[in-house]
């Protein structure tokens, strides 16, 4: 459990890193505004992923529950989107 965790987290930084990173090279390129805005609900998704890995990761090892925790947690974040909130 401990690896496939690190190894999610590992790619979807990277990925994230990497997206954002082209997406602003290419807009100060072709001289569009880059902006990236969250709704209020959004923010506060983000905010208590960031927490729970915090909580999670804390002592080094992980388990079923809080890989669980951080699927309803994005679980709910796709329920809100598709909501439109």
């Amino acid at each position: 459990m401990q690896a496939t965790v690190s190894i999610a987290m590992g790619a979807s930084l990277s990925t994230v890193i990497l997206t954002v990173a082209v997406i602003e090279a290419i807009a100060l390129y072709t001289g569009q505004p880059f902006i990236m805005a969250m709704k209020p609900v959004q923010t506060v998704m983000v905010a208590i992923t960031l927490i729970a890995a915090a909580i999670n990761l804390n002592d080094g090892e992980t388990d079923a529950i809080e890989g669980m925790t951080h699927f309803i947690l994005f679980a709910t974040f796709i329920m809100l989107s598709v909501l439109g909130l």
